[in-house]
């Protein structure tokens, strides 16, 4: 036996809230121990320092200390164990804020909580959605790989441009870090795809076989990458140490594979 799962029927009990930050990290534990049945429950040691004078009982625990590893002067209270699990509960505060894991142990029934300390907790878990404008962005790749523009693109060989729908520019190939913290807010807690906007794609392409608008601003992008490198060509006319316009000969789509290509529509 082990690796039970126990369900949380709502008999008045409190439900996790799955807005709080730490609900999906405390689930996706509970969901690994209920597969593996098992938990290794580490060594626990107690130091106690006590000050040179009288203490009363109420501060005891001011100069305990519990430790994973034997320091000097500690008590071992628990050697190291692999628990079997009978089955494991998420205890939750009135609030719907995970507190702990309840690890129940097959043999004893004795039972283990374990609570998950982050370095840090999010207090909006949810990140303000960006000003993003309908348009589709564009993941390239440079098929010559020894050619970087004049070293200016961090992504090399990979080209990330962001366009609206009437082909202006919202980031061009420059801006990869503002194109790819747009798309990771846009894409935040959403692992399926959104099927009323996956509907409405395939009746505007009828399924994919009218993609002239999406063509056409695939060129665009391509020309953006193009037009950056020839004004920077002529920006070299006036350094010291000779034009670019020669070097790095990028012309056009052929230099240019489609990776993949993001949709954004306006809610």
């Amino acid at each position: 036996m082990g690796g039970g799962h126990v369900s949380r029927p709502d008999f008045g009990m409190p439900q996790p809230d799955p807005a709080h930050p730490l609900t999906e990290f405390y689930c996706l534990l509970q969901r690994a121990l209920d597969r593996e049945g098992v938990f290794a429950l580490p060594a626990l040691y107690a130091q106690f320092r006590a000050p040179a004078r009288r203490i009363y009982a109420d501060e005891a625990a001011d100069f305990l200390t519990l430790l994973p590893e034997e320091g000097e002067g500690a008590s071992r209270l628990l050697a190291p164990a692999q628990l079997q699990l009978l089955y494991s509960t998420l205890h939750v505060t009135p609030e719907g804020a995970p507190a702990a894991l309840l690890l129940t142990e097959e043999c004893t029934r004795t039972v283990y909580a374990v609570q998950l300390l982050p370095p840090f907790v999010w207090e909006d878990p949810l990140p303000p959605l960006p000003d993003a404008p309908a348009g589709v962005v564009f993941v390239l790749k440079n098929v010559h790989n020894e050619v970087n523009i004049n070293d200016r693109n961090r992504l090399h060989p990979y080209y990330l441009v962001y366009l609206t729908e009437e082909g202006e520019i919202v980031y061009d190939h420059l801006s990869p870090r503002s194109t790819l913290e747009t798309m990771r807010q846009l894409c935040h807690g959403k692992s399926e795809p959104i099927q009323a906007l996956c509907r409405a794609f395939n009746e505007e392409t009828r399924c994919g076989e009218e993609m002239q608008l999406y063509s056409d601003l695939l060129e665009e992008a391509v020309l953006s990458i193009v037009d950056a490198k020839e004004d920077s060509d002529l920006d070299s006319l006036f350094r010291a140490g000779g034009t670019t316009a020669l070097l790095n000969q990028i012309s056009g789509l052929d230099d240019f594979e489609l990776v993949c290509f993001l949709v954004v529509k306006e809610g």
